[in-house]
């Protein structure tokens, strides 16, 4: 029931495992930390250019909306398919907005 003793240079080869594995953790994990730095600008970047195309694209959504309501309260107008293809554009200007 007793173990047998370790050996000088297994604990020595066993101290240079953990130093390597403390090493490698440490490395991991800086390069970790400038990814998430990385992903963290990456992100914003991104929230500015979505803000930005939305802010752009608002006034040109309005003018087509109105343009297919126009279209599709004129009396004058009989035409079925013009009035099918305005209604078709505004569904997806509400769908884009």
């Amino acid at each position: 029931g007793k173990a047998i003793s370790w050996k000088i240079r297994e604990l020595a080869f066993l101290e240079k495992i953990a130093y390597v594995i403390q090493q490698t953790i440490t490395q991991r994990g800086g390069e970790i930390f400038k990814l998430n730095r990385e992903l963290i600008r990456a992100n914003s970047a991104l929230d500015t250019f979505g803000y930005i195309l939305t802010h752009d694209l608002k006034n040109p959504m309005a003018m087509i909306n109105l343009s297919a309501n126009m279209i599709l309260s004129r009396e004058e107008d009989k035409n079925k398919l013009f009035h099918r293809l305005a209604a078709n554009i505004l569904r997806s200007t509400h769908l884009m907005t």
